[in-house]
């Protein structure tokens, strides 16, 4: 589970890409071998310490489900526990499983190793044994005893093994981060393997946009739960919506350029979503501002796609037509940084600056010519008299037309 701040995370990275030996807890193991990666253990560091209690652990669970495979089992889920039984397939795939993970412990990649007995006795760690369970509290340390940083997957035993052994930890998203910067998975496999990890009910802060990418990709384009859920992290008090922000832009960017082909679901659909998820949030107006600035930066070089996207908004979504003229003056501001900032940048590209500029010049005029107002979603105020009211406006428009008249004369 991957919490905490953008310079706890880095920290984290940091630990895994420095070290060449790691101590490492039950769960990351099982995480690692869900993700079938058990392999990249021994790729990435020289020494894997593993204490001698999960391997107990692990043939002990396997014994059970052999000797005694008319016994279901318990999860915990949401607060609740519930009891399921098992069927024989699922036994054989549970042994199965199992087995490949005991022949992993045992295999030259791992070194298994025990305790001096002042390790369990010493301080709060008697107490955390006993809490926590031999397992559990013994691979932090095993840290502590070898100096190495502790690869775990549960953040309160990080946490444990921060404030009582004074170890540095990580977990599997910093683990997976660092396999992709050595080139031992690709970026792709690397998304994978958070899409499985989200589905598995892993938590992580933020994502960059390639995971959303690779939803889109995996569902050919279709809006699926997954994809809705992670486009919904922005209004989701757990997460930070400002860092949702950035890889947001990025995956409008890509859906604005992409052409969907057979059954997916059309970019404005997607885009759709997106906004709604502004809108779910308390604090959707600052949520759109920083957005449209995110947007502007990440379409530095393509003001066309920049006006496409928040025009579309405009016209397409209520929640941000009702609000156009604020969003129209965000846009106006985002549009005149960056003509200031292509010309300060770009120096030897003129005319992305004049781009910026015409695009701007152009929305400006529609706007005067009530483009934007002609989608108007909010319900038109009644009229107590109509034939005064289209009186009054035909007589408006004949003024206007003497003044024009009058000023092209002189």
């Amino acid at each position: 589970m991957a919490l905490g701040t953008a310079e706890e995370q880095q920290s984290e990275i940091a630990s895994a890409l420095q070290s060449e030996s790691v101590a490492i807890d039950l769960i990351a193991l099982l995480t690692l071998h869900h993700l079938k990666l058990l392999p990249l253990l021994p790729k990435m560091f020289k020494h894997t310490f593993v204490h001698s209690s999960l391997l107990d652990a692990v043939v002990a669970d396997l014994r059970n489900i052999q000797q005694h495979p008319e016994t279901g089992g318990v999860s915990y889920v949401d607060g609740k526990y519930f009891r399921h039984e098992r069927t024989a397939e699922q036994d054989q795939i549970a042994i199965t499983w199992l087995s490949e993970l005991r022949d992993f412990l045992k295999s030259p990649a791992v070194e298994l190793t025990g305790l001096l007995p002042e390790s369990l006795t010493g301080g709060n760690a008697k107490l955390i044994g006993e809490v926590c369970g031999l397992a559990c509290a013994a691979p932090m340390f095993v840290a502590r005893e070898k100096s190495v940083p502790l690869f775990s997957d549960d953040a309160c035993v990080r946490s444990l093994g921060r404030t009582e052994c004074k170890v540095t930890g990580f977990s599997i998203q910093a683990f997976l981060r660092v396999a992709t910067h050595k080139n031992l998975i690709t970026a792709t496999e690397y998304q994978d393997a958070v899409i499985k990890l989200i589905k598995a009910n892993y938590a992580f802060i933020s994502e960059d946009s390639g995971v959303l990418r690779r939803c889109y990709e995996n569902d050919k384009g279709r809006m699926s739960q997954l994809a809705s859920f992670l486009i919904n992290r922005v209004n989701d008090a757990q997460y930070n919506a400002r860092s949702c922000l950035g890889l947001l832009s990025e995956f409008a960017i890509f859906l604005w350029r992409n052409h969907e082909t057979g059954e997916a679901n059309s970019r404005e659909e997607w885009l759709k979503e997106m906004w709604l998820a502004f809108s779910k949030s308390p604090n959707a107006e600052t949520l759109i501002y920083e957005f449209v600035a995110y947007l502007a930066i990440n379409c530095g070089t393509q003001p066309a796609v920049f006006f496409g996207i928040l025009n579309n908004a405009m016209l397409e979504i209520p929640f941000v037509n009702r609000r156009r003229r604020d969003f129209f003056q965000d846009i106006a501001i985002a549009a005149n940084t960056m003509i200031r900032l292509s010309q300060e940048t770009f120096p030897f590209w003129p005319t992305l600056a004049k781009e910026w500029l015409e695009h701007k010049t152009l929305n400006d005029r529609l706007a005067k010519l009530g483009f934007f107002d002609s989608h108007n979603f909010d319900l038109p105020r009644p009229v107590k008299n109509p034939a005064k009211h289209q009186n009054k406006k035909s007589r408006k428009v004949s003024l206007t037309a003497k003044r024009r008249a009058r000023k092209k004369h002189f």
